[in-house]
């Protein structure tokens, strides 16, 4: 999970919503379709910069946190992204 989701987490759990809480919040109109993108939000590693900006206008997380756990998540996928690359070149040079 990465910090990101975490934080969310974290902020969910500490105001004690529930995913059908933050849905309707959210006006989704599908509560099931809703509540299974706030699941993945919280519990998985989904991170869809348009979708966490909606789910923090309902789910407000101080704002130097959020920061500080957006930066690391950027990096996180930056160096999974090298290492991916890395990975391709390595096996494009067995061949």
């Amino acid at each position: 999970m990465y910090p990101i989701n975490r934080v969310i987490k974290h902020r969910v759990e500490e105001l004690g919503l529930t995913k059908k809480e933050i849905a309707i919040k959210m006006g989704y109109k599908n509560l099931g379709k809703g509540m299974s993108k706030i699941h993945d939000l919280i519990y998985r590693d989904y991170n869809s910069p348009y979708f966490v900006k909606q789910f923090l206008e309902v789910v407000p997380v101080d704002e130097y946190v959020l920061e500080l756990a957006a930066e690391a998540t950027e990096s996180i996928l930056a160096l999974i992204a090298k290492i991916d690359k890395e990975r391709d070149r390595v096996e494009d040079h067995k061949e």
